[in-house]
Order: structure tokens, then C-alpha cells, then sequence
């Protein structure tokens, strides 16, 4: 179990040997009286080079030194790393108890960024010299010590997956009215019958009808889909999430099916809707009230949309929905009904002009720019705390 200590540090016990790095020191008394400090051997963890730095008797370039081991990490050969770099750690020191036969870990609280003005983080106090050296204690057995390390680095994603929404689409709904007669209600086929294609968000649709066999008896069935048209224009990792309402209009009310679905490239047929809609013989029937002068009405509403990307950086936010005018249908049967623009002309006869939603996506400049003042920040941030330490020791020191 883990403990936090009053300095964030988080301490716990476990019996898994380290598994990056360890040193085993014999007389450690005698390192103690003639090394001020000892660098370990350069090793690999996560793709970079480091160093243990340890101060037996506690580091004297800190002002609370005293009476304490410190121990560091270091990140090695810097030189070759491109301009602003950064590496993200989580690392443990760890020290052996040979009384107890396990490892003494100590985390400290938090992800730490290695960059090119801060090459080292660790414990300044990492255990007092008074319980280190007490050897009931068993940090020490004959004078001999071990202390681990174990280095995790948190690497910038390899790929990062975009989204961006659209919720209540100004003309996200589609009416088409299909005279009865372009059903195919006795032909032994099930013909499918499509309407106009329609452009929605910057990608063409259709609704699409079909009348599909069910039951022992195999009565006919009206069945209601949406399809994409242009499913190619996604790439392999682009998918469209809609949320949409399909709908057979009554006199006296409306049957309704709600669904959500994935559209994509990968999907060899991008067609979503309802099936067993109504039998085709109460739709035929005009007491039933689907009949509207030898005409049906079918509806789809789109109230959400979304497009995610699988992108290769943080900053590569694509701009899905290319503002745009969208033109109103000008084929007398497919109507589109915005819900909030501002519409010329006519919504029932001949044709008119309706705005399109325009969907700017500033994300990709404006993401980048955070990221730099944020970097430059943190260098700051840093610069202040170091020149802060000097000041201290220097005060204390005249």
C-alpha cells in the first residue's frame, strides 16, 4: 500500500526486484567519507539514457541537505536532442531492506518534464542518515546497499483520433413525397426506389425505399433507409456518427423510429434505416391514412452529427464541414426543411435558396499556439524555482 508523505512523495513496499537499474554497494561508509557524490553507469529505459546520482551525505547544493541521502535521476547525452525538447517520466527510486527482504519505493506525486533546463528530478531527502545507517532499520547489511531505479517514459501519442460535432444541423430535415405508383407494389422483385440525393454537411445522401418480405405468409413489408452517396470521400480511418429520425407520415399522426450509426469508408454498404416499417397493404389503404392524393410521406431528420479522424498530431485538427451555400432541391419531391435559417421562397412550390450551416473549425491554429505559451511557461516556471534556490542558498550562506 502506498503512504503519502507530507512532501508528496508517495512511499510503499514490494518485493519485485527494480526493473531498469540497480546498484549494489559494498562499504558504503567508506564511499560515504571520500565521494561527495557518485554517478552511476549510463542506462537505457524508454528509449533514452540516464544516470543515478547519488550524495551519501545528502546534496549541499540544497539548503535542507543535511542529515539525508539524496538520490536523482539524470537524463543523458542531451546534446544530440532537437531544439525544445522535452521528455515526460514517471519514475521510482527504490533501496533493498534485507531485514524484511523487499524494496522501500519512493514515487513522487506527479509526471515530470525533462527538458533542456531541467535535467533532474529525484529526492533531496530521500531517507535520513540516522535510520539509513541504523541497521535494524536493513537498508544496510555489512556495510553493503542497493538502491533501484525504474523509469517509465510517457510518450507523445503515435495517433490521436479528432472529432468534431454538429448538433441540430439548420437543414437537417428531408421530406420526400412518393407517389404510389413508383412503388413497385406487385413486381416479384423487391426494387429498391431512392430519392434526389440531397447534400448534407458537405456529403450527398438519399433516402431509400424498399419493400421486403416477412412473416409465414410473406407479406410485403415497407422498409425506410438513409445511405450515403459519397462514403469515398472518408478516408480509411474517417468515420460520420449521425443521429437521425426516420418517419412515415400520417393524417393522423406519424410512426417514428430513432437511430444512431456509423457511417464509413470501411463499411461496403452505408446504409442504415428501418425495417417492417408498416405492411404494404394498411399503406395502400386509405382508411389507414398514409395515402395523401396516391402519395406517401416519408421524412428523415438528422439531429446530431459527428466526423472523427484518426490523425498523426495533436495540431492536425481537420476542418470536416466546409462552409458552404447549400442549394434547395429544384426536383418538385424532395424537400428540405431547415429548422433555423432564414429561408427565400417558397417551402412547398418551386425553387428557393436556403443558407447552409456554416461550421468554421479555428481548433488547429488556435491548438497550436496554446501548446507553444504553455511550453514557454513552463521553462519560465522553471528558471524562476532554480534562480529562487540560489538566492536561498546564498542568503543562508553570508
Amino acid at each position: 500500500m502506498a503512504i503519502p508523505t507530507d512532501t508528496g512523495i508517495m512511499r510503499s513496499t514490494r518485493d519485485i526486484h527494480p526493473q531498469h537499474y540497480s546498484i549494489r554497494i559494498s562499504r558504503f561508509s567508506l564511499l560515504a567519507e571520500r565521494q561527495e557524490k557518485y554517478e552511476s553507469y549510463p542506462f537505457e529505459a524508454g528509449g533514452y539514457k540516464w544516470r543515478l546520482l547519488l550524495y551519501p551525505k545528502g546534496n549541499s547544493k540544497c539548503f535542507d541537505w543535511k542529515g539525508y541521502i539524496s538520490l536523482y535521476l539524470a537524463i543523458q547525452d542531451t546534446g544530440s536532442f532537437p531544439q525544445q525538447w522535452e521528455v515526460y517520466v514517471d519514475f521510482k527510486v527504490l533501496v533493498f531492506n534485507h531485514v524484511h527482504n523487499n524494496y522501500l519505493v519512493f514515487q513522487d506525486l506527479g509526471v515530470k518534464r525533462f527538458h533542456e533546463l531541467k535535467t533532474v528530478f529525484g529526492f533531496n531527502k530521500l531517507l535520513s542518515l540516522e535510520a539509513f545507517n541504523d541497521v535494524r532499520n536493513g537498508y544496510l547489511d555489512d556495510d553493503s546497499c542497493i538502491f533501484g531505479a525504474e523509469v517509465f517514459v510517457i510518450k507523445q501519442p503515435t495517433v490521436y483520433e479528432s472529432i468534431y460535432t454538429v448538433k441540430d444541423p439548420s437543414n437537417g430535415v428531408l421530406r420526400w413525397n412518393i407517389p404510389i405508383w413508383n412503388i413497385p407494389i406487385w413486381s416479384p422483385s423487391d426494387v429498391p426506389v431512392f430519392s434526389e440525393e440531397f447534400t448534407f454537411e458537405n456529403y450527398e445522401w438519399r433516402l431509400r425505399v424498399e419493400l421486403e418480405a416477412y412473416g409465414p405468409e410473406n407479406k410485403k413489408h415497407l422498409s425506410i433507409y438513409l445511405d450515403i452517396i459519397d462514403a469515398e470521400k472518408l478516408g480509411s480511418k474517417e468515420r460520420i456518427c449521425a443521429d437521425f429520425e426516420l418517419r412515415l407520415l400520417n393524417k393522423d399522426a406519424k410512426l417514428t423510429l430513432r437511430k444512431r450509426d456509423f457511417f464509413s469508408a470501411d463499411v461496403e454498404l452505408n446504409t442504415y434505416g428501418w425495417r417492417k416499417v408498416r405492411q404494404l397493404e394498411d399503406i395502400i389503404n386509405y382508411r389507414m391514412g398514409f395515402l395523401d392524393i396516391n402519395s406517401i410521406v416519408v421524412e428523415v431528420e438528422i439531429m446530431f452529427i459527428s466526423l472523427s479522424k484518426v490523425v498523426k498530431s495533436a495540431i492536425e485538427v481537420p476542418n470536416y464541414f466546409t462552409p458552404a451555400l447549400l442549394p434547395w432541391p429544384d426536383h418538385g419531391q424532395v424537400h428540405h426543411q431547415p429548422r433555423h435559417a432564414p429561408v427565400r421562397g417558397s417551402t412547398t412550390s418551386g425553387p428557393s435558396d436556403v443558407w447552409g450551416s456554416i461550421s468554421v473549425n479555428p481548433h488547429a491554429t488556435l491548438f497550436t499556439e496554446i501548446v507553444r505559451i504553455e511550453r514557454i511557461i513552463q521553462v519560465a516556471t522553471d528558471a524562476l524555482r532554480q534562480l529562487k534556490q540560489v538566492v536561498v542558498r546564498f542568503s543562508g550562506a553570508s
